[in-house]
């Protein structure tokens, strides 16, 4: 059995941490959709709504929303498949803070 090595790798701060905010155009209530490890514990992240529906049916269509607009660049990197580096420290798709990650390869 091969060993992991430890690479760092530069990701969009959307692949380990997003937000955003729906307003319902019935209600006027506000409902936020968020992606990260509070969602999950601390072995990976995951989708959480604010809403009923995400409350009752653990799914909505706030968070289908989101998972299309949320960014996710430098995603692959995570499956070790290559590296994208990049200059700076904001996500060169929507211009976000980066955040550099370790993966295990």
């Amino acid at each position: 059995m091969s060993e992991l090595s430890i690479e760092h790798v530069r990701v969009c701060s959307s692949v380990i941490d997003f937000r955003r905010e729906y307003q319902s155009e019935t209600t006027g209530e506000t409902y936020v959709t968020t992606y990260n490890r509070d969602n999950a514990g601390d072995y990976g992240c995951n989708w959480h709504c604010t809403c009923k529906g995400f409350k009752y049916r653990g799914k909505c269509s706030h968070v289908n929303d989101s998972l299309l607009t949320r960014c996710n660049y430098g995603s692959e990197n995570l499956a070790g498949s290559h590296i994208n580096e990049w200059d700076g420290d904001r996500c060169p798709r929507c211009g976000s803070e980066t955040r550099v990650i370790a993966i295990g390869v």
